[in-house]
């Protein structure tokens, strides 16, 4: 899954990221499931963190200008 573009696929991702963090947190899982589960987990919500959009406020974009050096028109 390379893009995540569409909400349903964004919806999807979570929906297997929590499974995986459940199945991690699961007590009668092997170790080694558990600690693939736990690292799928945290690839899964790394991958959704990037295919959501970036919330920019007017004081980052601020201070973002003042560190680039560059002015609003």
């Amino acid at each position: 899954m390379h893009n995540l573009a569409t909400d349903a696929c964004v919806q999807s991702a979570r929906t297997i990221e929590r499974h995986l963090r459940t199945l991690s947190d699961w007590p009668e899982l092997a170790p080694v499931l558990r600690a693939t589960c736990q690292q799928l987990s945290e690839q899964w919500t790394s991958m959704i963190e990037r295919a959501l959009p970036k919330q920019k406020n007017e004081r980052s974009a601020f201070i973002t200008r003042l560190i680039s050096g560059t002015r609003a028109l």
